[in-house]
């Protein structure tokens, strides 16, 4: 879709991105990397992903451990396929280790669990099963499980 207000909102944003401080919250830097993810200017993109990306650590909401408990995002939140563009950015061994834990956590029902505390029943069925589909997504897609 050719719309005028794209190139004008992508302008901004980026300009966003380059001239002022980054978020400090994971899930505003994994929006970022959406965004840029989808960015047809590749160059500026990647160069704006680095920096994202380097502003993932200190947050105690990304979580590189796979032990590491409660809410928050994980590399395979950034990089649910192997193929994906932001997989570069993580350190090596964090995506495998996060694969390897990913199917103990699978509850007894064939779902997993949400990390958050949902406000009623039927946000707590919404979104286990769109935790479950990710899971699922990302196992298949990284060669864990078969279809």
């Amino acid at each position: 879709m050719k719309h005028p207000w794209l190139a004008h909102g992508r302008q901004y944003c980026c300009g966003q991105l380059e001239s002022t401080e980054l978020p400090e919250r994971a899930h505003a830097l994994a929006e970022a990397l959406m965004f840029l993810d989808h960015n047809p200017e590749r160059e500026r993109a990647d160069r704006l992903a680095q920096a994202v990306a380097a502003g993932l650590p200190p947050d105690p909401q990304f979580h590189r451990d796979p032990q590491d408990p409660g809410y928050g995002l994980t590399p395979l939140h950034l990089a649910p396929t192997p193929e994906g563009r932001w997989r570069r950015l993580l350190a090596d061994g964090q995506s495998g280790a996060r694969l390897d834990c990913l199917p103990a956590t699978q509850e007894a029902d064939g779902g997993w669990l949400i990390s958050w505390e949902p406000p009623s029943e039927s946000a707590t069925l919404e979104w286990r099963g769109m935790e479950t589909l990710r899971a699922l997504h990302t196992l298949t897609a990284f060669g864990r499980l078969s279809t």
